[in-house]
């Protein structure tokens, strides 16, 4: 009979795919003493991703429409855990969202978790997406991997393909992407080294930045400067969702939400 107090289902989304981090993620998992029972590539189309989220998806910080945009870009690596849990959580699943998964806000994740060891850009480039319950697990596993829990969770040795298993990561550079992406709208401007990464220092930075950015821009300005409120949404910069964009437009966004409560810069 399985133990669902023992199993744990995360999902790597695109943007740890197209980093290529699910290897190394494994890697820091079976360090603590998690492995994989099932593997699967999957592409989250919206279906899947209503019932993955159906608990979750309102009163949340972020846009849920803007954040859909993400599954459209990559798929997605669908993981099924086994392992114990440390006393204080409630099962192995509780364990790896309150403990291991860290905050949606990357520059709030702590570096022993998934998402502060392995370099989150922005809340929604996270990385990962991870059952907060042993009660959600079922319809998560339905809606990743099409089949019922007790079936994928038979343990067994799960041929991880070599893409995955051996691949390096290949590390976003954050801020030089951002840079890129925006020159042609407002010309240079001083943003953070990518070495920063998210970190409160590197966004406040980057605020100024772009706020020094559009002082000089009155006239052009307005369109730019509804994006930090949402007021301008991203289709309408954007023809045609792409990486770059999707990425520079989506921390913008949330550079507010990410400072809340750090000093002015």
């Amino acid at each position: 009979m399985v133990d669902l107090n023992r199993r744990a289902l995360i999902m790597v989304k695109p943007d740890g795919v197209v980093q290529r981090i699910t290897g190394e993620l494994l890697g820091w998992l079976a360090l603590r003493g998690l492995r994989p029972l099932a593997f699967r590539e999957v592409v989250l189309t919206a279906e899947r991703r209503r019932s993955l989220y159906a608990t979750t998806r309102t009163g949340g910080r972020l846009d849920w429409d803007l954040n859909a945009i993400l599954y459209t870009l990559g798929p997605v690596h669908a993981v099924l855990l086994e392992g114990d849990h440390p006393a204080g959580f409630d099962s192995l699943s509780d364990f790896v969202s309150r403990a291991l998964k860290g905050h949606f806000v990357p520059g709030r994740a702590r570096p022993g978790t998934m998402r502060g060891a392995l370099g989150a850009l922005n809340p929604v480039f996270n990385l990962v997406h991870a059952t907060d319950s042993t009660d959600d697990l079922e319809r998560e596993t339905m809606a990743l991997f099409d089949e019922t829990l007790c079936h994928v969770a038979v343990p067994r040795e799960v041929p991880l393909p070599d893409a995955v298993r051996a691949t390096p990561a290949r590390r976003t550079p954050l801020w030089t992407t951002v840079a890129g992406v925006v020159e042609p709208w407002i010309g240079k401007a001083n943003w953070p080294d990518d070495r920063a990464g998210p970190s409160v220092p590197a966004l406040l930075e980057a605020r100024n930045a772009w706020d020094a950015a559009l002082e000089r821009l009155p006239d052009a300005g307005e369109s730019l400067k509804g994006i930090r409120t949402g007021a301008t949404p991203y289709g309408s910069l954007v023809e045609r969702p792409e990486w770059a964009s999707y990425l520079t437009y989506t921390t913008l966004r949330y550079l507010d939400l990410c400072l809340e409560g750090a000093a002015p810069g």
